[in-house]
């Protein structure tokens, strides 16, 4: 398999053998780097190899069809038999139309969604059930990623007795409808009988007010998978695939001929509303404050754009620190391992430490980030709580930089992390480090990228 494209690995992996021969004493791998940089590790990775923006460490860029062997490895791979295979030609030929017609993906496209194949609990019950996500516009040229459609058996809601002679009676009304009472006490599972022939049931409402009520919680998303339809007459989907070898990581795992006619009515049953609301619009389709927002408009910009921007990427930092403290120390420890590891690394500054202190235990010990991760996913430690966090404090004094300088510092602040959705208000305390924000040009605008200093951690 690995030899479709003409790749002579066996000669890499001899060479990297003899190269782990030789570093074996410094416990350093020339096999694991080589495999890191072959593996689409991130979605964002997939994005730009799919752009062409990097290409895959096997491919010379000189080579004559870099851009469609490029492509192609972005396929499972596992998929085809050889590459005299018939589907294999097929998916060649959909390449051929990436080419052809210049087809870019973006993260602020409106013609891709994630599919979150979640497990949780309903009412102590298990359940599982998909949700449907989609980007949509926030402010400027800033997005999200919000939830579009709910879609499981768990939201079906069809009658047990189809009789007709279940529903309120002509007469009811002589009575002050008391036939509504039993409705609610005899006639729960056959609430769909009492209702207008017209009711338009929704699947994602029903998920939104379970969740509301606190009577659905998601324990975790067991699968994820994207759906791109950017190809035009095609559809393909991106699944991750663990492996050890050069064809790893965020792969195409599907793909198909769709009509736009198909493609059409796959939108309209992920959206319940129309696609204007989900729509990441142009500029020029935005209204007039939203355009004047715009943080790529760098002649406009004035140090309470700057500030804005710092409250908004720090708040999502903090989020992305659980969420990433989360995902470790769920199953996937391989995944954790590769990728979300060094993601969490990335918030905190190199100096950063952590302090660990024991429920069960009086003696507390301070590690670093990246030795705080292995500890996560070696099951060594289960995070309970997270006390507090060193994060930057905006200082107003900053209003005499230029866009020149790229990095300022800032004053540390201790945040509480229980009151992260009680209060913006930081108190400057006296204990911590100095951090740093760097302003960057991002595919966003110009904005101040906070980092982390040191952070407290109740474990167990």
């Amino acid at each position: 398999m690995n030899n479709i494209f003409g790749f002579k690995k066996v000669g890499l992996i001899f060479m990297f053998a003899i190269s782990i021969i030789s570093t074996y004493g410094q416990g350093i791998s020339e096999l694991d780097v080589y495999m890191q940089k072959v593996r689409v590790g991130l979605v964002d990775e997939f994005l730009d190899r799919f752009n062409g923006k990097e290409v895959h460490p096997d491919i010379p860029i000189t080579n004559d069809d870099a851009r469609k062997k490029n492509l192609l490895m972005l396929l499972d791979l596992s998929q085809f038999s050889s590459k005299s295979d018939l589907r294999f030609k097929e998916a060649s030929e959909m390449m051929d139309v990436v080419i052809k017609d210049s087809v870019h993906v973006n993260f602020s496209d409106t013609t891709w969604a994630a599919v979150a194949h979640c497990k949780g609990t309903l009412e102590g019950k298990a359940v599982r059930f998909d949700l449907y996500l989609t980007v949509q516009h926030r402010t400027g040229n800033m997005y999200k990623w919000v939830i579009s459609k709910a879609d499981g058996d768990l939201f079906n809601i069809k009658q047990r007795n189809e009789s007709d002679k279940i529903m309120l009676h002509p007469d009811d009304h002589e009575t002050n409808f008391m036939s509504l009472r039993r409705m609610t006490s005899e006639q729960p599972f056959n609430v769909r009988n009492f209702m207008s022939k017209k009711f338009d049931y929704d699947v994602t409402s029903v998920f939104t007010y379970l969740v509301y009520s606190k009577k659905l919680k998601i324990d975790y998303v067991d699968d994820l998978e994207f759906i791109f339809t950017q190809i035009p007459g095609y559809i393909f989907h991106v699944r991750y695939f663990e492996r050890e070898k050069n064809n790893a990581g965020w792969l195409i795992s599907n793909f198909y001929k769709s009509s736009q006619e198909n493609t059409n009515a796959f939108w309209g049953m992920i959206h319940a509303q129309t696609l204007g609301d989900n729509a990441t619009a142009s500029v020029e389709n935005r209204s007039e404050v939203e355009a004047r927002d715009t943080v790529a408009d760098k002649d406009t910009l004035t140090i309470f754009d700057y500030k804005e921007m710092f409250m908004k990427r720090r708040y999502e930092k903090i989020g992305q620190l659980s969420d990433y403290i989360n995902f470790m120390q769920s199953k996937d420890t391989i995944r954790s391992q590769s990728v979300y590891q060094n993601k969490m690394i990335a918030l905190f500054a190199d100096s950063s430490k952590v302090r660990l202190c024991y429920s069960k235990k009086s003696k507390n010990c301070v590690v670093s980030v990246p030795e705080f991760c292995k500890m996560i996913i070696n099951k060594s430690i289960k995070v309970v709580e997270i006390d507090s966090l060193c994060v930057p404090n905006w200082d107003d004094k900053i209003n005499s930089l230029t866009l020149e300088i790229n990095r300022v510092e800032l004053s540390s602040s201790n945040y509480p992390f229980k009151q992260l959705k009680e209060s913006n208000n930081l108190a400057v305390s006296n204990y911590g480090q100095i951090l740093f924000a760097y302003k960057e040009e991002t595919e966003d605008g110009v904005e101040w990228i906070p980092v982390f200093g040191d952070i407290v951690v109740k474990v167990k």
